[in-house]
């Protein structure tokens, strides 16, 4: 594993952790009786979740796909006899 996957693998873990965490508050604070969750809060907040991964998805593809092209020009460029 590289240094610029590894750092992308913390990042990952360390958002997931947070956000897990801030759900756990959010379900101690309704099951108190602090917030009023309705059906269409709930639904509201799937929804962004859904479309947020995707937009996540797309924004991750398009970046390595950026970082995938100067490897092909790199491996293109080189001559075929030799090593």
């Amino acid at each position: 594993m590289d240094r610029k996957a590894s750092g992308r693998l913390i990042i990952k873990v360390v958002f997931t952790l947070v956000a897990m965490v801030g759900a756990l508050f959010t379900l101690m604070a309704a099951r108190a009786g602090m917030i009023e969750l309705s059906p269409g809060k709930i639904f509201m907040g799937m929804f962004l979740l859904i479309v947020g991964g995707a937009l996540l998805h797309v924004v991750q593809e398009f970046i390595s796909s950026d970082n995938a092209r100067p490897q092909e020009d790199a491996i293109a460029a080189r001559p075929e006899g030799g090593n």
